[in-house]
Order: structure tokens, then sequence, then C-alpha cells
């Protein structure tokens, strides 16, 4: 008889775990939209704080980049802000808006465009690739910038004579930013396809060699994050470190042999979520290595909701952390992500880009409850949960 309720119970928890699984992405996506809609809200009511830009052309009608000066940032939850508005002119054909830019230093979230009426409106196609797969992308700024995000947004999600915004985030000091965009029909060409997207941007091959996709959404061949998934067992497997206490502290992260894709060098771990009781959140910090041009958390699995903003502290900020690693580097780099975000048993790699050599590194990371505020990265709750104590003399960056 017990071995039949087993059974039984086995084949239970079979069927229900889909329906969980994908009860718990729901709740994800629903929080993402959420967050979207809500920082959406606070940028239409900024609206007039973006420069408005028009396309630039050449006197063949061919599309050109252009180099915008540096504005100040719209601030929300700590956050800087950029972009610009533009607006849709008086299409013909429902002409499709293509965008591209030179990835600036610092960039960590972006590609929605927030519409004159307050919509969120999600880029349908982002690409990255190397500028050096083109002609006369030399001059392109930043110079020691290599990537040239290409986006997509369906012409139908935007309204003529609507005055629109595309965001991103910079975190770090801002630099003039080539970027280039243009309304043109893609004529029933996959809107996906990088081909259809050079043609419109005007942008010439190089050479005869194929272009490496960096990444891209929706996928057109091995994106960053499938390339990374398919090589996930190459990224170390690390615990929370915890002390005599069992509260967290940082741990020194080893130099590792980096993951190349395209022509960029890659470092991470992975780590496993634990079972919880209540969807605690996921809470992590390291000190900010040298050369750090970006960084992002991906599923071994499938997609998630993935980062949105973070904070920069000194180091000086909290006791005990004079020794933390790199010992040069001032910044710390502290960060949350909803808990509603995570699924149990699961695991997952957080990556970043380094330009520069990498070091040893300390980190920390945990699950812990933050509360309602906690997804939106207020310090407090974060500094808590990781056991980090405030210096009593400390003014740093407390942003």
């Amino acid at each position: 008889m017990k071995i039949k309720m087993s059974i039984l119970a086995v084949l239970a928890l079979c069927l229900c775990a889909p329906i969980l699984l994908r009860a718990q992405e729901d709740r994800s996506a629903a929080l993402q939209q959420a967050q979207h809609e809500r920082i959406a809200a606070k940028l239409q009511a900024s609206f007039d704080s973006f420069p408005l830009l028009t396309p630039a052309v050449k006197s063949k009608g061919r599309v050109e980049f252009q180099a915008p000066a540096v504005t100040n940032p719209v601030v929300i939850d700590f956050v800087n802000y950029y972009g610009f508005r533009f607006k849709v002119p008086k299409r013909t054909n429902n002409e499709d808006l293509i965008a591209a830019m030179i990835l600036p230093a610092g960039v960590f979230a972006g590609g929605f465009v927030v519409t004159a009426n307050g919509a969120v409106q999600g880029v349908e196609t982002h690409l990255r690739v190397s500028k050096t797969n083109y002609l006369n992308t030399g001059q392109l700024v930043p110079p020691n910038q290599d990537t040239l995000l290409i986006r997509y947004l369906a012409g139908d999600s935007i309204q003529d004579g609507d005055t629109d915004l595309m965001w991103w985030v910079i975190n770090g000091k801002p630099a003039p930013t080539s970027l280039a965009f243009v309304f043109a029909r893609l004529d029933g060409k996959a809107a996906d396809a990088l081909a259809a997207l050079e043609e419109a941007l005007g942008l010439t091959h190089a050479s005869s060699t194929p272009v490496v996709l960096l990444d891209s959404a929706p996928a057109v061949g091995p994106t960053l994050r499938q390339q990374m998934q398919a090589s996930f067992l190459q990224f170390p497997l690390l615990a929370p470190a915890t002390d005599e206490q069992g509260k967290p502290k940082f741990q020194n992260f080893p130099v590792m042999k980096p993951m190349v894709f395209g022509t960029n060098l890659y470092y991470g771990f992975r780590f496993t979520v634990p079972k919880r009781d209540k969807a605690e959140d996921f809470v992590w910090g390291m000190i900010r290595p040298f050369g750090l041009a970006e960084w992002s958390i991906v599923r071994v699995k499938g997609g998630m909701h993935g980062f949105e903003n973070f904070r920069y502290m000194a180091k000086t900020n909290y006791v005990n952390t004079a020794r933390l690693l790199p010992q040069k580097q001032k910044q710390m780099i502290l960060q949350s992500l909803s808990g509603e975000s995570f699924i149990d048993g699961e695991t997952y790699i957080i990556w970043w880009h380094l330009t520069k050599e990498p070091e040893p590194m300390s980190l920390v990371f945990t699950f812990a409850p933050l509360g309602p505020d906690g997804v939106h990265n207020q310090l407090p709750p974060m500094e808590k949960a990781l056991g980090l104590v405030p210096a009593t003399s400390a003014q740093g960056e407390r942003r």
C-alpha cells in the first residue's frame, strides 16, 4: 500500500511540475511587464528632458550616423536613463523603425520605446555585431567601443505624428555615442534577418567573411545566451559563503579561463537556487573588476526576467572591506532580482565581459526576503541581506 501511494505521489508530482513551472514563469513575466510600465510612466513625465532627433541622411538619401551631445540623465530609482525622442513621420506604407548605435561603455539596459501616450513597446529584434564587419565605421564613437547594436520595431507599433522615446541606462560617465535610425519597410523580409536590417541602415560589409552575431533576440543563429548555455559547465559552480554565524560573506573568485564569443572575453559563475520557503529574492555584490564592460544573468535553459538596475557603492562605505579584491578598486556593485524570477532547483549563470586582463575578485550572494521594494534595488534591504555594515563615517557613493 505504501509503495502504491509513493508511486501515485511521484506521478502526481510529475504531472504538476510543468504546471507549477509555467505558473512561476507567468508570474515572472507579469512582474517584468509591471516594472516596464512603471518606468515608462516616469519616463513619459520627463519626455522634454530627452533631445529630439531626426534621421540623418547622406546626399544620396542613405542613412548616416550622428553623435548627439551628452545630456543630463533622467534619474529613476537611483538609475541614470538616457535616450532620444523622435517624431514618427507621415508614412506611406506604415514603415518600420530600424535603429543602430555603438554600444556605450556601461550600458546596462534599454531597448524599449515609450510612446507619446505612455504605452511600452518592446523593440522586437536586437542584434549585436562588431562594427569592424562594416566599412566606414572606424570614426564612430566612442572610438574604443566595438559593439554595434541594431534594433527593429514593427511599424504598426507606433503612430504617425507621435513623438516617442527610445531609452537606455548607462552606469558611469556617458560619452557621445554614434547612432542612426530610419523608417523603412522590410517588405515581407524576416524582421530578424540581419541582411534586411543592414540594407535598411546602408551598412556595407568590409569583407566576404560572414558576420558573427554576438547576441540576438529573437535568435538569429546561436546567440550569446545560447552559447553560454551550451558552455555552462565551463563556468565554476559556486555556493553562497557564510561566516561562523551563518551570515553571508565575500568569497574570492579566482582568475578563470575566459569564454570567447565573437571577439569578446566572458567570465562568470554558476549557482543553483535552493528550495525556498517564500520565493526569497536574490541579492549579490561584487568588487567591480577593472575593464568591466557589461554583465547579466541567464538560466541554464530558456530565457528569464533578468537584472534591470544596480547600485555603485564605495568600498569605504562599509567596515571590513579593505582586503576585498581587487584591493586597488574602490567601487563595489550591489544588485538584487525578485525571487519570482527564479525556479527552485534550477541553475543560473552570472556572467561579465571584461576589456582588461582579469584579476581575482571578491563577490557575495544570497537569497533573502527584501520586501515589496526590494526588486527595485533599494539600498538598506540589500545591505542587511548581505551583512554589510555601514561605516559610521561613510559619506561616499550612497546612490
